[in-house]
């Protein structure tokens, strides 16, 4: 971060993955948020275009919704899945739908960090 820091969008896109492997979902989130304003800005290589072009981005930011905030953790072998509510402070709910699973698909929603429908 600051002046110092890479210029370039990709060097923070994963940060978001490591906070939440380490129960900082406070810290997680706020990367994701600033992750996501940026996206209007040019990318350091200019041909790219903006930011938010760049694959990348959205990539790891519905992966970070899936299996971050949701913590939907699929086990193919168990035909299951599970889900851990890793909400920040501030956010009452979340709901993703129709996450592919297998064949099939699911809706998740957790309200809080301990309610799940």
């Amino acid at each position: 971060m600051g002046p110092q820091g890479p210029p370039n969008i990709e060097a923070t896109t994963y940060l978001p993955d490591m906070f939440f492997r380490n129960n900082r979902d406070d810290t997680a989130w706020w990367w994701m948020r600033k992750i996501y304003g940026e996206r209007e800005l040019q990318h350091v290589n200019s041909g790219q275009g903006p930011d938010g072009d760049y694959p990348e981005v959205s990539f790891t930011l519905v992966s970070q919704t899936v299996e971050g905030l949701m913590g939907i953790t699929p086990n193919a072998a168990a035909h299951q899945v599970t889900t851990q509510s890793r909400l920040p402070s501030g956010m009452k709910w979340l709901q993703v739908a129709d996450v592919p699973i297998g064949t099939g698909t699911i809706t998740v929603r957790h309200d809080g960090a301990t309610s799940e429908v």
